[in-house]
């Protein structure tokens, strides 16, 4: 026990100095190098928990710059299978490790204990980075979260974050982003409100729509190959319907199959000869499609979605992957189902109460029964269609 204390105290102490040292260097670095703009850090008692919206892979480092204290993050299990990426990770930060696709209760259980503690939490209950521009709302559960730990909160939204990093593509644009502080809660006005009032005010705070302030007030996103990956998030021709025929290259984005294609400029639109004007836009139309086919097909025997070489895998809460093999994964309207050429998996859609897209397309889910699994390709391919497809689905069965 006098060694674990002694463990816990240098642990504190390094990230301590991080928060003291590095960060203020690092949202240096942000403001000269990365164009990124952030309020004066705030100085909050202990315990707080503070939620941002989640826009990229520097949003950890962005939401750090914006507060003199310590906190600890809540992050993907993902996050922690990346080689020395990882471990960088875990030495700045300490995270706390919660498995994607998957209701996780010690995740949850930890967050608490730390923040009974006295400790700071961040978290980013959007569940991961935004597709089409506009922060997720946040569910009820947040709101729980936020009642029960007994802390203060703060809010911090990111803007601009979107469209300089698009979750979809590749590289970095030139154009502006950044971040503030937009409410501090203290603990006596949370215990009057509900769960509900909490998780209105959060949805109230983070709120972004990159594409709503492109048309209040436009700025330009330099860069190279400006629709490139636009198929991860994209893959419905509006045109003749098609499912997984979207392909890009460079500032282009086509169809395969009846041959439409329009260009990405500078400000994130589309041509003007272009069904929709932006990303958001092409997305709500394809959520709707979704919705209907998915209506359309009556029998369990018909593949809604699927995709061909694919790999799928287990991962348990240590971050070990088995590797089940390389095949064809397919949503029914009763099963997810993975076949190879020497096994079957068939999952019913019933026993998958979590699902959830990592990165750009590696989907997560998890089963009744507590097992993880995660699909995965050798190149860009659409999982999303998987996600949108279930939660279908699984409204039918409510």
């Amino acid at each position: 026990m006098k060694n674990y204390s002694k463990k816990t105290n240098f642990t504190e102490k390094r990230l301590n100095f991080i928060y003291k040292f590095v960060i203020p260097s690092a949202r240096l670095v942000f403001k000269t190098f990365y164009n990124y703009k952030c309020s004066r850090p705030v100085d909050i008692n202990n315990p707080v928990i503070v939620l941002a919206n989640h826009v990229s892979d520097y949003d950890a480092i962005l939401v750090a710059s914006g507060f003199k204290r310590q906190m600890y993050f809540i992050a993907s299990e993902n996050c922690f299978r990346k080689g020395f990426k990882s471990k960088m990770l875990e030495w700045a930060f300490a995270p706390i490790s919660k498995i994607k696709g998957a209701s996780d209760t010690l995740a949850v259980m930890k967050a608490v204990r730390y923040l009974k503690e006295g400790k700071n939490i961040c978290i980013f209950p959007e569940g991961g980075r935004t597709f089409n521009g506009r922060t997720t709302p946040v569910k009820i559960a947040t709101g729980k979260l936020v009642k029960i730990s007994g802390a203060s909160l703060a809010t911090f939204k990111i803007s601009g974050g979107y469209l300089k990093i698009p979750r979809w593509g590749f590289g970095r644009r030139k154009g502006p982003w950044s971040g503030k502080v937009m409410g501090i809660y203290s603990a006596q006005e949370l215990k009057n409100m509900t769960p509900q009032q909490i998780t209105d005010i959060v949805n109230r705070d983070l709120y972004e729509d990159a594409y709503q302030n492109q048309t209040i007030s436009p700025e330009k996103y330099k860069g190279k190959n400006l629709a490139l990956g636009m198929e991860c998030a994209l893959c419905v021709c509006p045109e003749c319907k098609t499912i997984g025929s979207i392909k890009s290259l460079g500032d282009e984005v086509y169809c395969t199959k009846c041959g439409l294609k329009t260009r990405v400029d500078e400000y994130g639109l589309f041509g003007k000869d272009f069904p929709f004007t932006n990303v958001a836009q092409w997305d709500d139309w394809q959520e709707a499609f979704y919705r209907d086919y998915t209506e359309s097909i009556k029998d369990n025997n018909t593949a809604i979605v699927f995709d061909e070489n694919v790999n799928l895998q287990t991962v348990d809460s240590n971050h070990q992957t088995v590797i089940l093999g390389k095949g064809r994964f397919s949503l029914y309207r009763d099963r997810f189902s993975f076949k190879t050429d020497d096994t079957e998996i068939n999952l019913p859609v019933e026993k998958i109460p979590d699902c959830s897209v990592f990165s750009r397309s590696n989907f997560n889910f998890t089963d009744s029964e507590g097992l993880h699994y995660e699909l995965y390709a050798d190149r860009l391919i659409n999982v999303r269609k998987y996600l949108s497809v279930w939660t279908i689905l699984r409204e039918e069965k409510q």
